[in-house]
């Protein structure tokens, strides 16, 4: 198959593979209904609420995830670091 400029790509090793579906629909994540490892996998799912005046409140299961322990270690480290990043107090010396 040809590579089509437009098409984005990402570096793993020594490899460049095509990104295939780059359209994938944005979901907000509002609970955790799932998070378990078995034989080195790791389980997680979640849910989006949904309120609506005169409904019943409704929690979908919006994403099934499945990853291995390499993966699961990566997006530990990522997720951290976003997280101490988000709670570190604003630099108020560099205040304009």
């Amino acid at each position: 198959m040809a590579e089509d400029e437009s098409q984005k790509t990402i570096k793993l090793g020594t490899e460049t593979w095509l990104i295939s579906q780059d359209d994938a629909p944005v979901e907000f994540v509002d609970l955790i209904c799932e998070a378990r490892q078995f034989n080195g996998i790791i389980y997680l799912s979640f849910l989006q609420t949904i309120v609506d005046a005169g409904t019943t409140p409704e929690a979908r299961v919006n994403i099934r995830m499945r990853m291995n322990l390499a993966t699961a270690q990566g997006l530990h480290g990522l997720l951290g670091g976003m997280i101490q990043d988000a709670l570190k107090a604003p630099d108020k010396s560099k205040a304009n």
